[in-house]
């Protein structure tokens, strides 16, 4: 008797095995800056604690098939249908800005509310501005007790002077039918800001893992 009263304290039904394996995500990033020579002149790694409300809130919708609204990333409530197939899309081309990795130079603490980068960077070669290049998602490597992946897009820096990243981020599609939204999953205040010379690239690769 007082193994089953034990046995069910533990969450454990009758007629059932516990079994103690514990599955823990985790997501990293890694920001690596060049000179115009190509030669590394800056690296900065960390965990990533930032996962966004809007995150929760489009696996929230896919998960239940129930739409959610939520802020996209203009700060404009959007509806998204719980069957989207481009929801979480983040392999943006060259020069879209609409999703995939971004970077920006705010300084304020991330919020969970927070829609998008406090001061996204614009695209372009323009005074202030970076050429982003493709996104690219790494085939994934799984082994017995691990899976992963990482997201990387490089940005250079042809504006003419010095730019000074302080906060990175990504950006996805959330509902892929015409009008399209976007929205802020991830966002990051860099410990360190780094700063990118005329010339020269930023990478920022995010690396996604489940242990088992």
């Amino acid at each position: 008797m007082e193994d089953n009263e034990a046995r069910k304290k533990d969450g454990e039904a009758e007629g059932q095995t516990k079994v103690d394996i514990e599955v823990t995500p985790s997501v990293d990033y890694e920001v690596i800056v060049r000179d115009k020579d190509g030669n590394v002149i800056q690296r900065q790694k960390g965990p990533s604690r930032s996962y966004l409300k809007a995150y929760n809130q489009l696996l929230l919708a896919l998960m239940s098939r129930v739409a959610r609204t939520f802020a996209d990333t203009s700060g404009v409530n959007r509806t998204c249908e719980a069957f989207s197939t481009y929801a979480l899309r983040v392999l943006a081309v060259a020069g879209n800005i609409s999703w995939g990795t971004r970077v920006g130079a705010g300084l304020t603490a991330v919020d969970i509310s927070d829609y998008a980068l406090e001061t996204p960077i614009a695209h372009g070669v323009g005074a202030g501005q970076l050429d982003h290049l493709a996104v690219t998602v790494s085939t994934p490597t799984v082994t017995a007790t691990e899976s992963a992946y990482t997201v990387k897009r490089i940005f250079l820096n042809k504006s003419g002077g010095t730019i000074v990243v302080t906060e990175i981020g990504m950006y996805c599609i959330g509902r892929g039918i015409a009008p399209p939204y976007y929205f802020c999953i991830v966002r990051d205040v860099l410990g360190v800001p780094v700063v990118i010379p005329d010339g020269g690239a930023i990478t920022v690769i995010y690396s996604f893992k489940a242990v088992a």
